[in-house]
């Protein structure tokens, strides 16, 4: 193709070289020799000059060559052939092809030199006209040239409809005033530096730039050139990443009001080494530690808080806490201790503890949730003692009860805060990762906000569930038995799931009854309970919990079944007196189920049994 293209352009000088050479020897014999001028070359430089200009150094030389073959043939006489009669012409003759090489050596220098110049230039506006911003040059806000990203930020398709508008039109109103002291600067033969403002598209669209300029010249006269950069997007990304934080801001600050509301102290430890723990406002002053400060006895020594951790009378190392124990991957429950002070005082705490992990399965700290069961303790020490109406005592122990299920319920809570909480972790170290790496746009950064306030919703919907369930009843109310099922099962289902333990839920009819809904949840959280540990402690295979709940000769029953192979004759009757526990001393009080038949039978007025049945224990409520 390429070859072809240099056989044609050759041919045509060639045709171009004769073509001039015949006239210009044409020229030679009908106008001077007839008018009798002696001129031998004075046609044929033209000639010459022509065909060097148009063709270069060889159609120069062709010509130059014809030239002197058609002067000499024609300027002697007619003898029909060439004849050289005296040295002067051949001096002639020698000259004029001397200056015709000149003249084919300068028009070959002046056409590659044009070339060089036409490719640069061309170059020049290719890499203009494809430039990664947009480059418009206007005289007097009239548009003079733009490239194709310059049509694209002004939102059209011609130069010819961009030429139609001026330069401060196309500014959004709100910045003309801005741009047009910018344009008075340039006049003044000032370089702009890199300022921002708004334009208005024309299809009606708004785009934020970057904008440099100066002056130069152009066509002749003076113009001014900007440089503009669309950074809309960049704008809605700061912007986005600004709410964002005010967002999160507001959130975490919410957050923080909510563990404060928590009737628990809450820690949080993000290194599998403990050596730093956060947590509230309202736990930082229990520890006696500024807020801010590190409540870890793992931190390094210049930061460690002073306060001693005892347990059946002696101190504990750190290694033998909850949140370390559980930042080595084991779960912490039901965990007693008496923090001692430096002012000489003491409480006692209820805890729980379960590990963080990452993607990988890998440990990455802990969480914990406490109870300070300091009144608990006082009361099961001193008043229980001194109260001899019985009455008063079965009034004690439910409230000994209901702090048992707190407990619990704080186990729980511990459970259904370790994923959110991870997840959380997970989503703000990622946000500066996608950040460096040039990852985060406005729609990840969105996703990452709503994920993050899902999650934060869902941890304040626990929150609610939990105080929901520990408030006081007031008055006895008619209630759906239904609803204070579910509303027992949804808080402890998601330990009872880590565990292993299957709940199964049966309601054969509606049924309502009259009394104190949140009292009749806390004996299923009691009677639930009771059959989570016989399962795991007699490491039942497929351990399964059934509730059903039916009405039987006009009476709500509920009964609760499981499959961890009942309860021994020799203390099935003895299994609602008070105190009376199989478990050790350190992981049960024996007040649970006393608790829950004084709440059925004294506070409902109900009936509370239980007996064996298949290959497990059944509980019956019947109201």
């Amino acid at each position: 193709m390429i070859w072809d293209q240099v056989k044609g352009r050759a041919w045509l000088n060639i045709r171009r070289t004769v073509l001039v050479v015949a006239v210009a020897a044409i020229f030679q014999v009908a106008i001077f020799r007839f008018l009798g001028v002696h001129a031998l070359f004075v046609t044929f430089y033209p000639a010459v000059m022509i065909a060097a200009l148009y063709g270069g150094l060889l159609p120069g030389l062709l010509a130059s060559a014809l030239s002197a073959l058609f002067a000499n043939y024609y300027w002697m006489e007619s003898t029909g052939h060439l004849l050289i009669k005296t040295p002067d012409e051949l001096l002639g003759l020698v000259g004029f092809l001397m200056s015709c090489t000149m003249l084919s050596c300068v028009s070959e220098a002046i056409i590659r030199a044009n070339k060089r110049n036409n490719e640069s230039e061309q170059r020049y506006r290719t890499l203009i006209e494809w430039a990664p911003d947009a480059v418009v040059v206007h005289r007097d806000g009239h548009f003079l040239y733009v490239n194709s990203l310059a049509l694209w930020i002004y939102g059209t398709g011609t130069r010819e409809q961009l030429q139609e508008k001026h330069f401060l039109d196309l500014v959004h109103h709100e910045d003309r005033d801005a741009v047009n002291q910018l344009l008075t600067e340039l006049q003044e033969g000032k370089k702009i530096s890199m300022q921002e403002f708004r334009l208005e598209r024309m299809d009606d669209g708004i785009v934020t730039v970057e904008a440099t300029g100066t002056n130069i010249e152009y066509e002749g006269a003076q113009a001014n050139l900007f440089i503009l950069r669309d950074i809309t997007e960049r704008k809605q990304a700061e912007e986005a990443l600004r709410r964002s934080e005010t967002e999160a801001r507001a959130r975490a600050d919410e957050l923080g009001i909510l563990m404060d509301t928590v009737p628990a102290h809450i820690i949080i430890s993000l290194d599998p080494d403990c050596r730093h723990m956060t947590c509230s406002k309202k736990t930082y002053q229990f520890f006696h530690v500024p807020e801010g400060g590190n409540v870890s006895i793992s931190a390094p020594e210049e930061e460690r808080p002073t306060y001693r951790v005892m347990k059946d009378g002696k101190e504990l190392t750190a290694e033998q806490l909850p949140m370390q124990t559980a930042a080595t991957g084991r779960e912490v429950h039901d965990f007693e201790c008496t923090v001692h002070f430096d002012d000489g005082t003491s409480r006692d705490l209820l805890g729980y503890a379960v590990p963080f992990f990452d993607n990988s399965g890998n440990v990455r700290g802990s969480v914990g949730i406490f109870l300070d069961i300091t009144e608990r303790k006082r009361l099961e020490k001193v008043q229980l003692q001194s109260m001899k109406d019985l009455g008063m005592q079965e009034q004690l122990l439910i409230k000994q009860g209901r702090f048992a299920a707190m407990g619990e319920m704080i186990g729980n809570i511990a459970h259904q805060w370790r994923q959110p909480l991870n997840t959380l972790g997970l989503i703000v170290q990622e946000l500066p990762i996608y950040s460096k790496q040039g990852l985060l746009d406005q729609q990840s950064l969105e996703a990452s906000v709503q994920k993050a306030m899902q999650t934060i919703s869902g941890m304040s919907h626990t929150i609610d569930d939990f105080r929901d369930f520990l408030k006081p009843d007031q008055a006895r109310v008619h209630f759906r038995v239904r609803e204070a099922v579910q509303k027992t099962v949804s808080l402890l289902e998601p330990s009872f799931k880590v565990m292993g333990l299957q709940i199964q839920t049966i309601v054969d009819e509606e049924v309502s009854i009259e009394g104190y809904p949140n009292e009749y949840s806390q004996v299923i959280l009691n009677i639930l309970t009771n059959a989570k540990d016989a399962l795991l402690e007699r490491k039942t295979v497929r351990p399964l919990i059934e509730i059903r709940l039916f009405s039987e000769r006009g009476k709500a029953v509920l009964t609760v079944t499981d499959n961890a192979g009942g309860i021994p004759d020799a203390i099935i009757d003895k299994i609602f007196d008070p105190y009376f526990t199989t478990k050790g001393p350190d992981k049960g009080t024996g007040i649970g189920l006393f608790m829950s038949m004084a709440i059925i039978e004294k506070n409902i007025g109900g009936r509370l049994t239980v007996r064996n049945i298949g290959d497990g224990a059944e509980f019956r409520i019947e109201v």
